[in-house]
Formats: structure tokens, sequence, C-alpha cells
């Protein structure tokens, strides 16, 4: 395995589908180019602010949800529990300590998937 992609904010678990999209989109980005297990260095969060990650991600969500498979879409819009990897500690970006799959555990996790408001 060369990436481990831990979606752990407590913001993920109550975002939209769309944001859930729009974090994951965000996290495969910071992916080498030569998908080769290293991060690409121009694309860190040293280098781009936030707002600029997310005006180059917007466009990408917005053209993956028109061909989004309904059933992909249908898992992005879960609510409820889940059964899910999660830290026994939080790990740190530029710590010492290598983190293995022996700092994971397998736990329940909910999901609050905000109700849509239907316009009238």
């Amino acid at each position: 395995m060369l990436y481990l992609i831990t979606l752990r904010p407590l913001f993920f678990r109550a975002s939209t589908p769309e944001q859930r999209l729009e974090t994951m989109l965000h996290e495969l980005y910071h992916l080498s180019r030569d998908f080769d297990g290293k991060l690409e260095s121009s694309r860190s969060h040293l280098l781009l602010d936030n707002r600029l990650y997310r005006r180059r991600l917007r466009p990408l969500v917005r053209r993956y949800l028109a061909v989004c498979p309904l059933a992909f879409y249908r898992l992005l819009s879960y609510d409820g529990e889940v059964m899910a990897r999660q830290w026994l500690e939080r790990p740190t970006l530029h710590g010492r300590k290598k983190y293995t799959e022996k700092q994971l555990f397998i736990g329940p996790l909910r999901m609050r998937t905000p109700k849509r408001k239907l316009h009238s």
C-alpha cells in the first residue's frame, strides 16, 4: 500500500455529500504525480492556502458530481453508524514517530449527514 487516507476530522462526519467528496479530492490532490508513495511538495499546505485549494478543487468536484454513479453518491450521503478504522492517537505531520496499522482500531462511528433544505 502506497497511501492511506484517514478521514477523521469531525467536520467530515457532519458534512454534506458534496463536502465529503471535496474532502476526499483534497486529500488525493496531495499525492505525488508519480504515484510513488510520496506527497507532491508543490501542493502542500505550507505553499498553498486553503482558499487556493478550494478554488482549484471546486471545478473538479462539480465535474465529478455531474457523472458520479448513484451508488457512490448514496454512500457519500449515508447517515448512520459505520464501522471505521480510527487512530488510537492523533498522528502528527512532522512527528518523529512512524505511524502504522498498530495505531489503528476498528470501531463504530456516527455519520451525520445534514438534511437537504427543500425550496418551495
